[in-house]
């Protein structure tokens, strides 16, 4: 194992999610500031930076297809196109349901996997808790399932 680095990531505020691009050596940083940002592995050189949406909890790769995925806590799921290893654009921000922040990838089937639960209201802020949320509702959690 070698010794940790440190790379700068601007434009990226607030990092969130990870994923990889093993063959070309290329990281996909989905920041807080509404931006993914792809970093070469070798060196940490940015690359490039695309719009994503608001909240971004998850990301994935799939190699064949070249598509990056970040799911968002704004309820989309924001699909990058990797066209070279240097060159990316958004190609669709599909809505989902807000809450479905966490994403799976099947790679084989080319279909995503969104849980997701209903929540009740959210308690009221303390000084430990500014922003907290409702307890999930049982009996209501469901797998929203997107495909190409």
């Amino acid at each position: 194992m070698t010794t940790g680095q440190t790379w700068p990531v601007a434009p990226c505020e607030g990092p969130r999610t990870m994923a990889v691009d093993q063959n070309n050596g290329r990281l996909f940083i989905g920041c807080a500031n509404r931006r993914m940002v792809i970093l070469d592995s070798t060196n940490g050189r940015v690359i490039a930076s695309v719009p994503i949406g608001a909240g971004p909890d998850d990301s994935a790769y799939d190699p064949e297809t070249r598509l990056i995925y970040t799911s968002n806590g704004d309820g989309t799921v924001s699909i990058i196109q990797q066209e070279s290893p240097d060159r990316y654009s958004v190609l669709e921000t599909v809505k989902t349901a807000p809450g479905a922040r966490n994403m799976a990838l099947d790679l084989k089937t080319k279909q995503i996997f969104l849980p997701l639960s209903d929540r009740g209201p959210p308690p009221p802020p303390t000084a430990q808790a500014p922003n907290p949320r409702g307890a999930f509702i049982p009996g209501t959690f469901q797998i929203l399932v997107f495909g190409m």
